[in-house]
């Protein structure tokens, strides 16, 4: 860890965060940050992501990471290592929140439009004058995407 730490692979406070999770959770949480990368923010959400799936599967944080997914993911040569990150981050992502992920895949989205994939259109921007400090822009969101947002509300709580 300590290594990881010097190389710049972990932040200080992820390695808190691990230094508070069992021996065995460390010991793979290291082995996979050898082979990927990522930012201060995302190391964050990926073992927070850790944690929650350990708590709703009864298992150790790093149990997950045994994963065929995951091992395919640190092992694809075509990848860099932060494409690598972001592969393993994904996956844990779609594991934590399965229909949100569901919804995501059903739905014609794009990936500009709200983080999402493949709608096409994107909301407009408007620029004004802003008597205090110059130009100011607004968003503005046309009425097809009002529709849009609607429809995935409904996918993602059937019940309104």
């Amino acid at each position: 860890m300590r290594q990881l730490f010097a190389e710049g692979r972990l932040t200080l406070a992820s390695l808190e965060v691990i230094s508070g999770m069992p021996r065995l959770a460390q010991v793979r949480i290291a082995f996979l940050m050898e082979k990927i990368r990522l930012s201060a923010s995302l190391q964050k959400k990926l073992l927070g992501l850790l944690e929650d799936l350990g708590a709703l599967s009864e298992h150790p944080p790093g149990a997950l990471l045994d994963s065929p997914e995951i091992e395919s993911a640190i092992n694809d040569a075509r990848l860099s290592p932060f494409q690598k990150g972001e592969k393993v981050y994904d996956f844990l992502y779609r594991l934590r929140n399965p229909r949100l992920s569901a919804a995501r895949n059903d739905l014609p989205l794009k990936r500009n439009c709200f983080g999402c994939r493949g709608r096409s259109g994107s909301p407009r921007t408007r620029f004004s004058r802003n008597p205090d400090c110059g130009l100011s822009s607004r968003r503005m969101i046309p009425s097809a995407s009002a529709n849009w947002l609607r429809r995935c509300s409904r996918r993602l709580n059937p019940s309104t």
